[in-house]
Parts: structure tokens; sequence; C-alpha cells
């Protein structure tokens, strides 16, 4: 009976302090939410590694990324992205090719647009707090995310949140089938003048372009 209550009392103490990590969590998460908000455009560096668990190997690439609304371009990998919120061109310039096909926006958006987790977070994500990290003199807040929907291709999405400015420091996504991603912000402009046309391949602009529509 000692044994049965020692766990109880270990299990509802766990459960106390998962329930106020997620207020704590939910707290961060609502500021950050709010800010971003504010921005009509986002455009932002970055660094992304790729990390292959079964081979014990990883590549890490530079890239850019621009986002207004659910639209964004996005450069990485030696390959051109462009999301008018609807239609998806991703374009290689080493063989002037595109491809064109219309993703499920909630899906393809979630993985490719960190920012675009903090809009519905609540509805598709439970959360936990995990605690401050220093890194290079600066505090960031660590939080967990785990997607309600278990048929997402990723378990686990690791967030940092720069406590003093309250701006993304990083996403990283576990995925299922044994790759992690690391995408690592290094620099972020807020509110730039972006136009809507800069979100869509003009396929007059590359000369000889092959187009591939996968729609």
């Amino acid at each position: 009976m000692k044994k049965i209550l020692h766990i109880l009392l270990i299990l509802s103490l766990g459960t106390s302090t998962l329930a106020q990590d997620d207020q704590v969590a939910k707290r961060i998460l609502d500021d950050f939410s709010s800010k971003t908000k504010t921005y009509k455009c986002i455009k932002a560096g970055f660094t992304l590694t790729s990390i292959d668990l079964k081979e014990e190997t990883s590549d890490t690439y530079e890239g850019n990324i621009t986002i207004k609304g659910e639209k964004f371009r996005l450069n990485v990998m030696d390959s051109e992205t462009y999301f008018d919120g609807e239609t998806l061109w991703n374009y290689l310039p080493d063989v002037n090719e595109v491809n064109i096909s219309e993703p499920d926006p909630e899906d393809y958006i979630i993985q490719n647009n960190p920012f675009r987790l903090f809009d519905e977070y609540q509805a598709k994500f439970k959360y936990k707090y995990i605690g401050e990290i220093s890194e290079a003199g600066k505090i960031q807040y660590e939080i967990d995310l785990f997607p309600i929907n278990i048929e997402q291709e990723y378990s686990r999405i690791k967030i940092r949140i720069e406590k003093t400015s309250m701006d993304l420091h990083s996403a990283k996504y576990f995925r299922k089938d044994g790759y992690h991603f690391l995408v690592e912000i290094s620099g972020m402009t807020a509110n730039p003048e972006i136009p809507d046309s800069h979100f869509t391949f003009i396929p007059s602009d590359h000369p000889g372009v092959e187009i591939i529509d996968l729609r």
C-alpha cells in the first residue's frame, strides 16, 4: 500500500508540474504570437541543419525566407520555393526546371514556415515549457510542441524564443523517419515592403525553363 501511495504521489506531482509548465508555455506562446501578428511581412536569414540519425551524418545550409501572411518565398539548398498561399513553385536553377503543385496549406506551411507555428498552436499542438537556456550570453525560453494529429510526419517540435526580445531563435523538427531538421534564425527584418508578385514564379524571368506541372 505504501508503494502504491508513493507512486500515486509521484504521478500527482508530475501532473501538477506539467499543468504549471503548460501555463508558462501558453503565456510565452501567447506573447510571441501577439508580437508576430503585428508584422505584415517578415524577412529572415537562417541556417538549416539536416540530421540523419541512422547514418549519423548531418549537413548544414544557409538560406533566407520572406513571409507575408500565408505567402512565402524560400531560398535554400540550391532551390527557390515560391508559395502564394495556393500554388507552389519549386525552382531548381542548376537545371532550369520548375515543379508546380498545390499542396495542402495546413501541412505544408507548418513544415516550411516556422513562424506559422504560432498562428494556431492552441488548436493543433500540445505544449510543454522545458525551461530557460543560456546561449551566447542570451537567455532563451525552450518549449516542446507535440502535434495533436498523430498522422503528422513529425512527433515533436522544439522551439526557442529569446527572453528579452521575444524573437524566434530556432525550431527543431523531430521527424518519425529518423531525420531531424534544425532551423536557426540568423537575422530578421520586420515589415519590409515586399510586393505580392515576389511570391509568384514568373517563367518569362527564366528563359528556357522546363515546367513540370504536377497539379
